[in-house]
C-alpha cells in the first residue's frame, strides 16, 4: 500500500504545513534545494517576523532543528525520528542521540472518545462490557491512551485505546514521506546511498504495524510461550474477547519500573539478580528464539515482587533467522578466542556492501575497533560496545546493516546501560560468552536436531518433486530457441542424470550425518530405550555405517 509514491498525495495543506514548518525553524535550505519554496505562504515568507526568527533558528546545530520541527509536525514525524535514532548509521550519532529525545508527549483525549470508540468496536457500552471503567487514563501516547477497567469476572484490565483517526493522518504523513524521500534522493546527491525511499518503506512497515493492537497482542502470547519455563519472567495475559485492532485488553500489572530506585527498594528487589534474569531472558530471545523485544528501554519493564521481570509493550520486535544468529554466534566465539581476522570476517559476512563503498577502509577501521576492544582490560568495553561502533562507523563507508541488526545493535547496546545501572559490576563479555555455550546445546537437542531434519527433509521432497518439470520447461524452451545457447539435448539429459546422481549422494550424506550425530547424542545420553534388544544409539550407528557403504556403492559406480 505504501511502497507505491504513484499514489495520489492527498493532504495540499498538510504538505504546505510541513515545507511551512521546515522553513521556520530554520532549515530553509532543505526547502530551497528541494525547490519547495512556492508552497510557503508569502505572508510567512517575505515577513521579516518569520524570516528573522527563521535565521536566528538557523544557528542552533541542525540535528536540533530537526528534532524540534518532527516534534511540531507530530505522532508521525515523531515516530520518525525515533525510528532514526536507531540508525546512527544512516544519519550519524548526532542525529541518532538528538532523536533519542524524542518523546510521545501528547495531551490526553476524553474519556467520552474513549467509550465512543469502544462502542464502535465492540457494538457494546463500557458498562455492558466492564464492572468498572475509570474515565481517567493512566497513561497517553502518540498512537493510544490506557484506561484501567475491571472485568466482569473480576479481572483488573488494562485497556489500551488508539487515537481518533490517527491511523488515517499516518498514512497521509507516510504518503508524503515517500515524496519527499524522492525529492531527497533527486536533489541531495549525498542522500542516494542511503536509500531513503526503502527507509521510509521500512518505517512505514513497522508504524502500520505497530498500529494493529491485534498484532501486539499475538506477539505476546508468542513470547509467553517462548519463555514460559523460565518463572522469573511475567508476560501480561491477553483478553481476547476484549480486543481488536484499535483496542488492546490486558491483564493490569503493577509493579515498580527498573529504573525506579525507591519503588524498586519497597519491594525489596534484588537488582543484580534482576540484571541477571534480565540479561538471560534478552540474550534468549535473541540468540535462542530468534525472536526479541527490540525496544528495551526502561519504561517497558516492571519489577515484581521475588525478582520477578515484567516485560510488556510489544509494539517493536525484530526477528533474526538461524542463519544470521549463527553468524552472530561465530562473532562472539572469535571474539572470545581473540582472532580478529575471524571476527571481522564474520562482520563481513553480515554486512550489505553497496556501489561505491569503500571496503578496505571499512575494513581497516574495524580491525583496529576489534583489536583495541579485544585486547583492553577494560571491562566496560564490551562485545556490544565494539559492534555498534562497527555498525555507526559503516555508513561512513557505505557499508550498511540489515534493519533488523540495527534493531539488534539497539537493543544490546541498551541492555548493556541497563544492565550496568542494575549492577555496576556487571562483565558483559564473560556473561555473553558463557551464553555462546547455552545457545550452542540448544541447537545440538535432540529435539531441535530432529525438528531440523522434518524441516530439511520436506524442503528437499519439495524441490525433488518440482525438478522435472523444471528441467521439462527448461528443455522445451531450449527446443524452441526461447534461449540463446547452443546445446545437445543427449547431453543436457546426461547432465540431468549426473546431477540427479550428485543430488542424490548429497541428500544421503545429509541424512547419514543426522543419523549418526543423533545417535552419538543418544549414546551420551545413555538412556534406556531400545529396539529388539539393541539401545537406539547403537542402532543408529548401525544404520549410520550402511548409509555410509550406500554413499561409497554410488561414488564408485559413477567411476564404472
Amino acid at each position: 500500500m505504501f511502497c507505491k509514491f504513484k499514489s495520489k498525495i492527498g493532504d495540499a495543506k498538510r504538505f504546505k504545513e510541513i515545507v511551512t514548518i521546515l522553513f521556520e525553524e530554520g532549515l530553509g535550505f532543505v526547502v530551497d534545494k528541494l525547490e519547495l519554496k512556492y508552497s510557503i505562504p508569502l505572508r510567512k515568507r517575505w515577513g521579516f517576523k518569520i524570516k528573522s526568527q527563521a535565521e536566528e533558528r538557523a544557528k542552533t546545530p541542525i540535528e536540533v532543528r530537526f528534532r524540534k520541527t518532527f516534534e511540531r509536525l507530530g505522532p508521525t514525524f515523531v515516530k520518525l525520528g525515533q525510528h532514526l535514532s536507531l540508525r546512527p548509521d544512516l544519519v550519524g550519532e548526532n542525529f541518532a542521540k538528538e532523536f533519542e529525545k524524542l518523546q510521545d508527549k501528547v495531551p490526553e483525549f476524553s474519556s467520552a472518545k474513549a467509550k465512543e470508540i469502544i462502542k464502535a468496536e465492540f457494538g457494546k457500552t463500557t458498562k455492558q462490557l466492564f464492572k468498572k471503567f475509570s474515565e481517567e487514563p493512566v497513561a497517553a501516547a502518540s498512537l493510544a491512551q490506557v484506561h484501567k477497567a475491571t472485568l466482569k469476572d473480576g479481572k483488573t484490565a488494562a485497556i489500551k485505546i488508539q487515537r481518533p483517526q490517527v491511523k488515517e493522518i499516518m498514512e497521509r504523513d507516510i504518503h508524503l514521506l515517500f515524496y519527499f524521500a524522492h525529492l531527497a534522493e533527486k536533489h541531495f546527491k549525498e542522500t542516494r546511498s542511503l536509500n531513503l525511499v526503502k527507509v521510509v518503506r521500512e518505517f512505514s512497515d513497522w508504524t502500520m504495524g505497530e498500529l494493529d493492537f491485534s498484532v501486539e497482542g499475538q506477539r505476546a502470547d508468542r513470547f509467553r510461550e517462548n519463555l514460559k519455563d523460565n518463572p522469573q519472567i511475567k508476560i501480561p495475559e491477553i483478553y481476547w474477547d476484549y480486543t481488536t485492532p484499535r483496542i488492546l485488553t490486558m491483564e493490569f500489572i503493577k509493579g515498580a519500573r527498573i529504573d525506579n530506585e525507591k519503588e524498586m527498594k519497597r519491594l525489596e528487589i534484588d537488582s543484580k539478580e534482576l540484571a541477571d534474569v534480565g540479561l538471560k531472558v534478552l540474550l534468549k530471545q535473541m540468540f535462542i528464539d530468534g525472536f526479541f523485544h527490540a525496544d528495551p528501554h526502561p519504561g517497558n519493564f516492571f519489577a515484581l515482587k521475588n525478582n520477578v521481570l515484567c516485560l510488556y509493550d510489544f509494539g517493536i520486535v525484530s526477528y533474526v533467522d538461524d542463519e544470521m544468529r549463527n553468524k552472530l554466534l561465530s562473532c562472539i566465539t572469535f571474539f572470545a578466542s581473540k582472532d580478529t581476522e575471524g571476527y571481522l570476517k564474520c562482520i563481513l559476512d553480515l554486512v550489505e556492501i553497496r556501489d561505491g563503498a569503500n571496503k578496505k577502509a571499512f575494513e581497516s577501521e574495524a580491525r583496529n575497533i576489534i583489536e583495541k576492544i579485544i585486547y583492553s582490560s577494560f571491562k566496560r568495553k564490551s562485545i556490544v560496545h565494539g559492534f555498534h561502533k562497527i555498525f555507526v562507523m559503516g555508513g561512513k563507508y557505505d557499508v550498511y546493516f540489515p534493519s533488523n541488526l540495527a534493531l539488534f545493535a539497539k537493543a544490546m547496546l541498551t541492555l548493556e546501560t541497563i544492565g550496568l545501572k542494575l549492577n555496576p559490576n556487571l562483565d558483559l563479555n564473560e556473561e555473553i560468552k558463557k551464553f555462546v555455550n547455552t545457545a550452542l546445546i540448544e541447537s545440538i537437542k535432540p529435539k531441535k536436531l530432529a525438528t531440523d531434519l522434518q524441516i530439511s527433509a520436506f524442503e528437499y521432497m519439495n524441490f525433488f518433486k518440482n525438478l522435472p518439470k523444471r528441467t521439462q520447461n527448461l528443455m522445451n524452451k531450449i527446443e524452441k530457441g526461447e534461449i540463446g545457447v547452443k546445446i545437445n539435448l543427449k547431453e543436457l539429459q546426461g547432465f540431468k542424470q549426473e546431477l540427479d546422481r550428485q543430488n542424490d549422494i548429497k541428500i544421503v550424506a545429509v541424512i547419514t550425518s543426522a543419523v549418526f550425530l543423533g545417535s552419538v547424542i543418544l549414546l551420551a545420553l545413555e538412556g534406556k530405550a531400545a529396539l529388539v534388544g539393541i539401545s537406539f544409539g547403537k542402532f543408529g550407528l548401525g544404520i549410520t555405517a550402511f548409509m555410509i557403504a550406500w554413499v561409497a556403492y554410488l561414488i564408485k559406480k559413477k567411476a564404472k
